[in-house]
């Protein structure tokens, strides 16, 4: 597999289940890159651009147990990183004391954002 820009990849740390998205904005001959640029942070992700049949990739120059594992983007992945959103955002909420209307509010926010989800 040879990984192109816009291609989506999933980033899973060794210690925990926990999902990042990221996007290959770049390609050169020999790699892909990820262009990480947030308030607090701005870097680069690289790999090599020929996977082969590998599920699991990793960046280049990555080693030792902290070592995060990427993979590209499936079905089975984009619901999972779904569903962790979902629980970030309303897994506080008691849903006991809510009424109807707030409940369907919570449902028609979660099924909007999981447009194209399948």
């Amino acid at each position: 597999m040879i990984l192109d820009v816009g291609m989506v990849v999933y980033a899973t740390h060794n210690h925990s289940s926990f999902l990042s998205k990221y996007t290959i904005a770049r390609v050169t001959p020999k790699q892909a890159i990820i262009e990480y640029r947030n308030k607090s942070a701005s870097y680069d992700i690289k790999f090599d651009r020929d996977i082969g049949d590998r599920s699991f990739f990793y960046a280049k120059g990555a080693s030792g147990y902290d070592r995060i594992s990427y993979q590209l983007e499936t079905n089975e992945l984009q619901n999972l990183y779904y569903r962790q959103n979902l629980e970030r955002k309303f897994g506080h909420i008691d849903v006991k004391n809510l009424c109807i209307e707030e409940l369907e509010a919570i449902l028609d926010i979660a099924n909007n954002n999981k447009e194209g989800v399948k």
